[in-house]
């Protein structure tokens, strides 16, 4: 029986919710999302690269990989 894994839109969702509920507040109460954006967009990173290797194993021609924030 193939491995279930939960959906993608799931498993970042579940992230993000981790790395908000975990943030430590500051002496005035302010959390600091410099670190909560990053790991977010660290995740959706992994997510990406996780989802592409799917497709390319599959064998779905997905064409040359390129960084998306280059312009």
């Amino acid at each position: 029986m193939p491995k279930q894994t939960m959906p993608a839109e799931e498993r970042t969702r579940g992230r993000m919710k981790s790395v908000y509920n975990t943030q430590k507040l500051d002496a005035d109460g302010w959390a600091d999302w410099g670190i909560y954006t990053a790991h977010v967009v660290h995740g959706l990173i992994e997510e990406v690269a996780s989802l592409r290797a799917t497709l390319v194993a599959e064998g779905v021609d997905l064409g040359p990989e390129r960084d998306p924030f280059e312009t």
